[in-house]
């Protein structure tokens, strides 16, 4: 456009072609098996069916191989001008998504098999009795199920402009501030085959047939036109500010600092439920006491008299899916964001090394998250003695909705009484996914001193000090706030991967030996190609070991389970042997690990993972 101004315009279309699952058994008659004709007929591919075996490897494939296209068209008009120290660059982006999938998925079955009907106490998990595979030969399995699957067609789009200013204040100053907006459209399906929230205090359409129960909630549906297609309410005050400096203050001395709003992309869409429809097996009526079917017949008449369930579409609108397991999206979803800072001093040094010393941080927030909201209040949990929930709550009470809910495992004529306490007891389970409460921040002292290469030798030494948590889980389901779920608290702990202390020392040495060099000068062509121009590369890592996850019982005692080097050696000794050896012994005190998990029906009040209980360090060596 003129010699200080630049534009450049790129458009492009990318396509992305995938496949997931396998082929290992399609076309195989589960006939063969001794499944029932009745229930194979029904099924829309035949392949050998899926068994999950917990500890003991699977059999069969996990579905029939799914096929999958994702293209997307662009255009991206960027200008650059530079006018005296102001080089300004700006622009925007488009973009337009198209997903397509076909996903048969288990269209022959899912069969998932636990210790609870050989174990001790089916209610309550522990590691000394039950076994799944035992559970398998029995052929009572504790979940599964059977798919019937739609092949959507997903759309939404994205556009973005952008100014930045990079600005050479003076010769010793740099300034780099900027600015972006970006709007991502929610997510459409071609044919509208989507769910599009929860009614939560809507009357269901099964209320005047219940006495005694205030029915309330039930699954919406994306609409024929504008928003009410859209799989979320549109978020477009998405700006994200941008600024950085570089400041020579001294002679060798830089400092350097940061700041920047990312708007995290998104391309979650409703369930299909009602146009897909996914058969869930009844293992159990009487709230896991005792098993409801065998393989023989994992669908019999008895429970399922229509048979596996056919897709529906949005015909049944509330009452879709009643007495069965229903999920739908929060509406009122922001996308997720990263604030990204940070600010450090670099020092150039004697012979060829440089230091770097920075904070560096992230927070991440609006974290979708997925909440259940069928679960038993804190207040009737609270109201019995431990030992006294399991048999109240899995009492065999009268169903009021006997005969109303066909197929599920709610349409008996009795109903455990821990199903009439939930908020929408007309459905087995009720969870809203990308509710936007999670977050997660990392914050880092990083050093770094740095050799560039020079007369044969690089080296580079990085330490880091960190620590990171998360809020991305509850620490039970009782702490859901179904009044207002954007209120609900959340459990703050460390990361799965938090490793406070990480060191790495990475070296190249170009050895002396070969033509030219100090040693070999004048080797013989042939021998200096196997003998000359050599490098040893080396690198030691260190690192922190990970937290570990608390199981699912308090500590037996109110101390740390962490051991000493002192203390591990110690109690080698006691054994017979001179010094901690982890093929051996122990790397902390497992004594205060529970064999058993706690009671059921029992409030978790500690925490999922203690900062004191990792795992060993790792200390490796490469050359």
């Amino acid at each position: 456009m003129s010699p200080s101004m630049v534009l450049n315009l790129r458009g492009g279309l990318a396509r992305y072609e995938g496949f997931s699952g396998n082929v290992y058994g399609r076309g195989f008659d589960p006939r063969q098996l001794g499944f029932p004709d009745t229930l194979v007929r029904q099924f829309t591919t035949l392949q050998f069916p899926r068994f999950n075996l917990g500890r003991y490897s699977e059999l069969g494939a996990t579905q029939v191989t799914n096929y999958e296209t994702h293209d997307t068209y662009s255009l991206q008009p960027n200008m650059t001008w530079v006018r005296g120290r102001h080089s300004v660059k700006s622009g925007a982006e488009f973009r337009r998504y198209n997903r397509n999938r076909l996903q048969p998925g288990a269209a022959s079955g899912v069969f998932n098999f636990e210790k609870r009907w050989t174990q001790a106490d089916p209610l309550r998990a522990d590691a000394l009795s039950g076994d799944e595979f035992a559970s398998f030969l029995l052929g009572h399995p504790s979940s599964g199920y059977v798919d019937r699957n739609i092949d959507p067609a997903y759309r939404n789009h994205y556009a973005a402009l952008f100014i930045q200013d990079d600005w050479k204040a003076t010769p010793r100053l740099t300034v780099n501030a900027g600015l972006r907006w970006d709007y991502e459209t929610p997510v459409v399906e071609r044919y509208n085959r989507m769910v599009r929230g929860f009614a939560f205090d809507q009357r269901s359409p099964l209320a005047d047939q219940v006495r005694g129960l205030e029915l309330r909630g039930g699954l919406l549906y994306a609409g024929s036109s504008g928003d009410l297609r859209r799989a979320f309410f549109p978020d477009k005050n998405n700006f994200q500010p941008r600024i950085g400096v570089a400041f020579q203050f001294a002679p060798r001395w830089v400092l350097r600092g940061g700041y920047g709003l990312t708007y995290l992309g998104q391309s979650s869409n409703g369930p299909d439920t009602g146009f897909s429809a996914r058969t869930n097996l009844v293992a159990s009526t009487d709230g896991n006491l005792t098993p409801a079917v065998n393989l023989s017949d994992p669908y019999p008449a008895r429970l399922f008299p229509t048979g596996l369930l056919q897709p529906v579409g949005n015909s049944l609108g509330l009452a879709t899916n009643l007495g069965l397991a229903v999920s739908a999206q929060y509406l009122d979803r922001p996308l997720s964001y990263a604030h990204q800072f940070s600010f450090g001093v670099q020092r150039e040094m004697p012979w060829g090394f440089l230091l770097d010393a920075s904070y560096v941080g992230n927070i991440t927030g609006k974290i979708p998250l997925s909440l259940g909201l069928n679960f038993i209040p804190a207040q009737e949990l609270n109201r019995l003695p431990v030992a006294e929930r399991p048999a109240y709550f899995t009492a065999a009470v009268p169903n009021p909705m006997a005969g109303r809910l066909p197929g599920s495992a709610l349409n008996g004529a009795t109903i455990p009484r821990q199903q009439l306490l939930v908020a929408y007891p007309h459905f087995s389970s009720v969870s809203v996914t990308d509710v936007p409460i999670g977050s997660q921040r990392y914050d880092s002292l990083q050093m770094k001193a740095t050799r560039r290469f020079s007369a044969g030798l690089g080296m580079q030494i990085s330490y880091t000090l960190s620590k990171q948590l998360e809020q991305v889980s509850l620490l039970n389901a009782q702490d859901t706030v179904l009044a207002d779920l954007l209120k609900t608290k959340t459990e703050k702990r460390l990361v799965e991967f938090d490793s406070p202390h990480a060191l790495v020392v990475l070296t190249t040495w170009e050895l002396p030996v070969g033509r030219g060099k100090r040693l070999g000068a004048n080797l013989p062509r042939l021998l200096n190609g196997v003998v000359g121009n050599w490098n040893l590369n080396m690198q030691y890592t260190m690192r922190s070991g990970l937290p570990f996850s608390f199981p699912n019982a308090a500590p037996l005692e109110a101390r740390s389970a962490k051991f000493t080097h002192q203390q591990r050696d110690a109690l080698a000794r006691q054994k017979g042997r001179s010094q901690f050896d982890p093929v051996f012994d122990v790397f902390f005190d497992t004594s205060l690990f529970p064999n058993r998990a706690q009671a059921p029906y029992t409030l978790r009040d500690f925490p999922t993972r203690f900062p004191d209980v990792r795992s060993k360090a790792l200390n490796i060596w490469e050359i």
